[in-house]
């Protein structure tokens, strides 16, 4: 089912301050890479950049997938073994939610398969049922 993009506004989305976290932007244009604070003490927050949809042609799975991978990479080289993770790009980059459920469950599923002791607990969340209905979907082919 296709659907227009809504923006956080339409969706009723608020931004709310995160006191009890620092998020550090890597500092590049590259999708799929992460950084953490360096400094100790705070809740770390990996920030990856996600895909924006250009209808699929221009390399967009595999970006996305290098967004899960190698945040849990990261993660998993600092001694983080719990992440919470939204559906990225599917917001106002406009990526289908079921193709971006399929590749974030399936890139975190190898990824666990691959180091299945380096983390503790791996969320998702989500907005909406729409996109939770797509992950449970998606779950449940994996």
């Amino acid at each position: 089912r296709a659907e227009r993009a809504r923006s956080p506004a339409e969706r009723g989305a608020v931004l709310l301050p995160a006191p009890q976290e620092i998020t550090i932007d890597s500092g590049r244009d590259t999708y799929g890479q992460g950084s953490r604070d360096p400094r100790g003490g705070m809740t770390p927050v990996i920030h990856t950049v996600g895909p924006i949809w250009y209808g699929g042609s221009h390399n967009e799975p595999q970006l996305l997938s290098n967004c899960y991978r190698n945040s849990l990479k990261l993660a998993m080289e600092k001694g983080i073994r719990s992440i919470a993770f939204p559906s990225i790009s599917t917001g106002v980059y406009s990526y289908p939610v079921d193709q971006a459920a399929e590749i974030a469950v399936n890139t975190v599923m190898d990824f666990v398969a691959a180091h299945p002791e380096a983390m503790d607990e791996i969320v998702w969340v989500l907005f909406d049922r729409w996109t939770k209905d797509a992950y449970d979907r998606a779950l449940e082919k994996a």
